[in-house]
């Protein structure tokens, strides 16, 4: 008894024809701004005093601060003590010993460096 082998060329027929299904129903599709998100981006605009010791509290004002996720001074943390839109209250860390940027860092994932550095004095 002999048998015969069928070739079937079915899951590639389908696989084309699903391709040409999804370029075709994309093709004429727009794509515009309109659909994007806009993530707040938090921004400090003043840090009050600029100069302090460590363990001093800091008077941060800026927008979409409620938003912060890490406050930092330099690459330490800082201990965020209160958080309102457009104030946040935080700690100064023992780590911070020299001149260091500030920044912040919100929960979409976007940071903020202040313009002005921040010094610690030393504790005497």
């Amino acid at each position: 008894m002999k048998t015969k082998h069928i070739k079937t060329y079915a899951p590639a027929g389908c696989l084309i024809g699903l391709i040409m299904l999804i370029g075709m129903s994309c093709r004429d599709q727009e794509w515009s701004e309109d659909y994007d998100i806009e993530w707040p981006l938090t921004t400090i605009e003043s840090v009050q005093p600029l100069s302090a010791p460590v363990g001093s509290i800091l008077t941060v004002t800026g927008k979409n601060l409620d938003f912060t996720y890490i406050f930092r001074i330099g690459s330490f943390e800082c201990e965020v003590l209160e958080k309102t839109p457009g104030q946040l209250k935080v700690k100064v860390p023992p780590s911070v010993t020299e001149v260091s940027v500030v920044s912040v860092y919100n929960l979409y994932r976007r940071n903020f460096e202040f313009t002005e550095k921040f010094s610690p004095i030393p504790s005497e």
